[in-house]
């Protein structure tokens, strides 16, 4: 008996120069519903690959960083950067569930900091506002859009439920972020709702970030980092983390969604996800790229305007595999202010030794797409790059101004 040691370098297949993994969506034992310990829970995240992992405990604040600097003591090694954060449940008078993020860890207030759920405003626009205002500076992100029950916020009683995307709904959509990805929603179906979320607000000039977070409580179900969110950042390395700049890319929407596969967009050759800028003669090109590790199986790149498609492309296999695909100076046009998005999504659900177990452990939780399989689905969506053709310098959404709900009695 004995020890051997094996020194193994790893092949990174899928470049993303530019961006950093980061996961906002995560639970561990200072969450009611989870029982991993702070230091176990970096390590999962560090072997799937995230770079910026929030804690999002509910209604109360964690600190992982205390634990990563237990784990890589020198910060010039440390694999990832943390960000405090909670999940705040708004339990009077509301529902959904919300993160917000970043916040103060305070050992010595109630929940280390975070708000009382029984003690925050009962009208949602009020919500955000408070939510918005603890120490921190706080983003606020919707999570789990359409999840069953009291959890999705668009689908309960507060917002109608939202259903006629004609409008928009009754409830305050006063938040900066939106998980389009979210780790029990997964799959064909689900995924399809939730766009249509985004996009409905998006055309109605609301412009938030769409995001990719697992909502990871353990290490079985659903694995951390998926999905995941790709934030393009000037600068790349983890030991140079900026939480600042994080944020405000994160607010400038330049940022990828994604369950596996990694797909980025270029307008002109140099606007990226997020971007504005003006071109009064309204033809722009667009140059997509599509990457995939080997056990990532893509089927379709498609190209949207204003969230319809207007070009789709099959992805090729190379052998088993579907790992690159290109698009260069494909044209658009555009007669009046629009915004461009690029998605890539296939038919054979990722493995559960790679994404967790849920989906192949609850039966029909998960509707899977039309002619795809049940299943974790891969799937990606980038960030709109916005074009202001009427040259006023600023983005006016399709639908303003906006078709205004009526409010509830």
């Amino acid at each position: 008996r004995g020890e051997v040691v094996v020194d193994l370098r790893l092949a990174h297949t899928v470049d993303t120069t530019g961006y950093l993994a980061a996961d906002m969506h995560v639970h561990s034992a200072g969450s009611v519903d989870s029982r991993i310990s702070a230091k176990d829970r970096l390590k999962s995240m560090t072997v799937n690959g995230v770079e910026v992992v929030v804690a999002t405990d509910h209604d109360a604040t964690t600190d992982l960083g205390e634990a990563a600097r237990e784990l890589w003591p020198s910060p010039d090694v440390a694999p990832l950067a943390t960000i405090v954060g909670t999940e705040s449940s708004f339990a009077t008078g509301g529902t959904g569930h919300f993160n917000a993020f970043p916040l103060v860890f305070d050992r010595q207030q109630p929940r280390n900091g975070a708000p009382d759920p029984y003690k925050v405003p009962a009208r949602s626009s009020q919500y955000f506002d408070f939510l918005r205002a603890l120490p921190g500076n706080p983003v606020v992100q919707m999570n789990h859009t359409r999840l069953s029950g009291y959890l999705g916020y668009f689908s309960a009683p507060l917002c109608g439920p939202w259903n006629d995307r004609s409008k928009l709904p009754i409830c305050s959509v006063n938040f900066e972020a939106m998980e389009v990805l979210a780790g029990y929603m997964v799959c064909g179906g689900f995924i399809a709702q939730q766009l249509a979320d985004w996009y409905a607000l998006l055309n109605f000039g609301v412009l938030v970030a769409a995001t990719g977070n697992s909502d990871t409580h353990g290490t079985v179900n659903l694995l951390g980092g998926y999905p995941r969110t790709y934030v393009r950042l000037p600068d790349d390395n983890v030991t140079m983390f900026s939480r600042d700049e994080f944020m405000a890319a994160l607010r400038g929407r330049r940022a990828i969604a994604t369950s596996g596969p990694f797909l980025s967009l270029r307008v002109n050759d140099r606007h990226g996800e997020g971007a504005l800028f003006t071109d009064t003669g309204g033809r722009v090109t667009v140059k997509l790229r599509m990457q995939a590790a080997s056990w990532i199986l893509v089927d379709e790149v498609r190209l949207l305007v204003n969230g319809e498609t207007i070009k789709s492309w099959p992805v090729p296999r190379v052998g088993d595999a579907s790992p690159l695909f290109e698009v260069s100076d494909e044209f658009i046009e555009l007669k009046a202010d629009g915004f461009i998005t690029a998605e890539v999504i296939g038919k054979k659900p990722l493995p559960p030794w790679l994404v967790g177990e849920w989906n192949d452990a609850v039966p029909g939780s998960c509707p899977p797409a039309p002619g795809a399989d049940n299943g974790f689905t891969p799937f990606a969506v980038t960030n709109p790059v916005f074009v202001d053709v009427d040259g006023d310098g600023r983005f006016t959404a399709p639908r303003q101004p906006a078709v205004m709900p009526t409010p509830p009695n």
